[in-house]
């Protein structure tokens, strides 16, 4: 598998100049001013004093450059669900038919019971609450205290596979954090929080 690192802003150029998704892949890692332009983030009920980028330390709140996305409410509160979304169209890659591996980093400290999270990636022609068995609605494994250590940077990947009559299609990657598994609310103390740092979507 070929893969080309590319800085955000590069590779937002990247893929729009081309409208493809080449063989060698892209990484994104979340700077600051990039998470701004290209992503934007909601929480159900909604908590204006969510803390969407975590800045600092590398290897602490980040797991390399200087930012990360992240989930955190400082005063704790109700979750229902909260999304990471890209809201800018350079963040879409048109896909060719074959296998993609997909990986990004993860660390979590303090997550209520019930907690969890995944990455999804959606065709742009699929409504945001598709169905689990919908094709163009590929999520990675379920993450959770119960499935990955917290306190640490911890890797997450997997594959999927387009179809030859599915190619063609625009895609987009984004980050799902749930109170329950029912969909219910939960309730998140000050100290919990999810880091999510360097997307990596390639094409084997």
């Amino acid at each position: 598998m070929n893969l080309l690192r590319l800085s955000p802003f590069i590779a937002a150029i990247w893929i729009t100049g081309i409208h493809g998704f080449c063989e060698e892949g892209v990484r994104f890692s979340f700077e600051k001013d990039e998470i701004a332009f290209k992503w934007k983030s909601y929480v159900s009920p909604a908590n204006p004093d969510m803390v969407g980028v975590s800045t600092g330390q590398e290897g602490v709140d980040s797991h390399t450059g200087e930012c990360a996305l992240q989930y955190f409410l400082p005063q704790g509160g109700t979750v229902i669900q909260a999304n990471w979304l890209p809201v800018s169209p350079m963040m879409s890659f048109e896909s060719q038919a074959g296998t993609y591996a997909c990986s990004f980093w993860v660390k979590m400290h303090g997550l209520p019971p019930g907690a969890h999270f995944w990455l999804r990636i959606s065709s742009e022609t699929v409504a945001p609450f598709a169905g689990r068995e919908d094709k163009n609605d590929i999520r990675s494994p379920i993450i959770s205290p119960k499935t990955q250590p917290e306190d640490e940077w911890v890797p997450v990947a997997f594959e999927f596979t387009v179809a030859p009559e599915e190619a063609g299609q625009l895609f987009r990657p984004h980050f799902i954090l749930k109170g329950n598994p029912s969909g219910t609310e939960n309730e998140f103390p000050p100290e919990a929080r999810v880091l999510i740092d360097d997307l990596v979507i390639s094409r084997r």
